[in-house]
């Protein structure tokens, strides 16, 4: 090979290199307000969660409760003959 056959494949490599390597400009910022404002519905969907939590725990003292007067309203009274 002589001196211009190596340049040119050289050449040839180089451009072949920047050809598949070549990066297509994208703009993300769509996907990151997208993403903001998915994260913002996760946010809020954790608070309703949190309160819906603190309900049921409220139910079930109050369930507790309801069992313990039913409980007490079907035993036989002590002492009744």
């Amino acid at each position: 090979m002589n001196r211009i056959s190596v340049i040119l494949l050289c050449i040839t490599t180089l451009a072949i290199f920047f050809i598949i390597n070549k990066k297509e400009d994208i703009d993300l910022s769509e996907y990151r307000d997208k993403i903001e404002e998915l994260q913002q519905q996760v946010e809020e969907l954790e608070q309703v969660n949190d309160s819906l939590e603190l309900i049921e725990e409220q139910l079930e003292t109050k369930l507790s409760s309801y069992d313990k007067t039913i409980e007490e309203a079907n035993k036989p009274e002590e002492g009744k003959n």
